[in-house]
């Protein structure tokens, strides 16, 4: 049986992530990814004692966060052992900060990414036009209760 740990998130962790084994952006070296991720709350997870992911948690505001996450080959290995760890991850994370909603955003042209944070449980709210850096187009996830209408 895999057997998962974590540890704090540091930003030399994403050094140890060789190009090409993780869904990363492209246009992103290691260094700058690193200054962007030292602001995030986040964790190192291993798997057997090697990085399978990097999740963060950035609290936008009270009761709303973004997660990001950096998986690798690895987490891709392990998919339903890994994803059931990363969902456990996010239920903690809501209670540790007191969300109400979890979101996530991914590249409109990676429908795969789209399929993957689904597979985790968020929904889909909606396409942000132009949101990218480079003016590309995102897809909003979210996690939030179901409200009843009173």
């Amino acid at each position: 049986m895999a057997e998962f740990t974590t540890t704090p998130f540091e930003p030399w962790h994403l050094k140890l992530i060789k190009e090409g084994v993780h869904y990363a952006r492209p246009d992103l070296d290691p260094e700058t990814r690193a200054k962007i991720y030292r602001q995030i709350e986040g964790v190192t997870v291993l798997l057997d004692g090697e990085i399978c992911a990097i999740l963060g948690v950035v609290v936008l505001w009270p009761g709303v966060g973004e997660v990001t996450m950096i998986p690798t080959n690895l987490y891709y290995r392990n998919l339903k052992t890994c994803v059931k760890f990363t969902r456990q991850l996010i239920s903690v994370a809501m209670e540790t900060y007191g969300l109400h909603r979890l979101q996530a955003t991914c590249l409109a042209s990676h429908p795969k990414h789209a399929r993957f944070l689904e597979f985790l449980g968020l929904q889909y709210e909606g396409k942000l036009h132009g949101y990218g850096p480079k003016g590309e187009d995102f897809m909003m996830y979210a996690t939030v209760p179901v409200r009843v209408d009173q």
